[in-house]
């Protein structure tokens, strides 16, 4: 299925994060102080909650809240959504002046790049964003929004329904798979950038040859691996490594396919209309800290090297074309999709 056409010092960075933040248009009556890093932490105690939204796994987001809450005296809200969904309240919450969300993270490139364009991001502050193993040319390219942590997306299966398991991509086109695993809805551009990485590898229609053999098609990629966990569907196309069930006892197993995995950098960073802006710095800087990277690069790819659990590189993630994943063009590969698969 083809598309068709239709960071400086702390001092510096918190008087430009002060600047964006004021023309954010907030209703917050908190600010990020002046006064170094000390005095930075000791504001966001006292804000003493932070709000992240964001399309990572909800292990990882777990994991994230409480080893950020157990080194600071500050609550914090996850609010896991759809890129999609998850920008319109972004959207909402900057023009209203009312922010509720005080970081926000995604996996569509495009979405994130226009949002820093219309200046919903401030520049992060914190020391960790000076630490010298990391290539801020790619993590942070602008010196607002950067890459929390990468995906790996890949093909996962119930051993009870294929002891033999599956080797790569080409495995769901044989006969005896018909009907039997799952796909994912691209309902952002993100998911439509794995249908032409697919394509890409695979040759050209290799959408339309997994259409034709009539999977389930999954919003997302949670409902998607409970699936297969379950024994609804015996294979999936599109999961998280899936190492938190086997180590729970589900008959799982994951594997990389012959060419590699799609998996795309989730960027983000501290809202412009943050309503705890101390705070959001503190989980910024923490994010990219090994602590925040051992959370959040778990099944993924991280920011830094040697993360434990980590399966990638997230300076490796996948860089999608956004003259090809317009606004426009996104639409009409769904239009065609939809008429594919469903």
């Amino acid at each position: 299925m083809r598309m068709r056409n239709v960071a400086g010092t702390v001092t510096v960075a918190i008087a430009v994060a002060m600047s964006a933040a004021a023309c954010g248009g907030s209703d917050s009556t908190s600010e990020l102080v002046v006064g170094g890093w000390n005095a930075i932490v000791e504001a966001a105690e006292k804000e003493g909650k932070v709000t992240i939204y964001g399309s990572q796994g909800d292990t990882q987001l777990a994991d994230l809240k409480e080893r950020f809450e157990a080194e600071y005296d500050i609550d914090v809200d996850v609010v896991r959504g759809g890129d999609g969904d998850l920008a319109a309240k972004v959207d909402a919450e900057a023009q209203t002046g009312r922010g509720a969300a005080d970081l926000w993270f995604a996996a569509s490139d495009p979405m994130i790049i226009a949002a820093d364009d219309k200046g919903y991001f401030v520049s992060p502050v914190g020391p960790a964003f000076e630490a010298d193993e990391v290539a801020w040319d790619v993590i942070s390219p602008k010196g607002t929004y950067f890459t929390s942590n990468s995906g790996v997306l890949t093909i996962g299966w119930n051993v009870n329904e294929l002891p033999e398991g599956m080797t790569d991509y080409t495995d769901f086109l044989k006969p005896e798979m018909k009907g039997r695993f799952g796909v994912i809805e691209p309902l952002a551009a993100a998911y439509v950038d794995f249908y032409l990485w697919l394509e890409e590898n695979y040759g050209d229609g290799f959408a339309e040859e997994l259409a034709a053999q009539e999977p389930k098609v999954y919003t997302s990629t949670l409902a998607m691996a409970e699936a297969v966990v379950s024994g609804e569907i015996a294979a999936a196309t599109f999961v998280q490594p899936l190492t938190s069930q086997m180590e729970a006892g589900a008959p799982v197993d994951w594997g990389i396919g012959a060419k590699g995995y799609w998996g795309p950098a989730l960027k983000g960073g501290v809202l412009s209309s943050a309503p705890n802006p101390n705070a959001a710095q503190v989980l910024a800087n923490f994010i990219v800290t090994r602590g925040g990277q051992e959370a959040l690069g778990r099944d993924g790819g991280s920011i830094l090297p040697d993360i434990e659990g980590a399966v990638g590189s997230a300076a490796e993630a996948r860089i999608s074309d956004n003259e090809i994943l317009t606004p426009e063009k996104v639409s009409v590969f769904q239009d065609d999709w939809r008429r594919s698969f469903q």
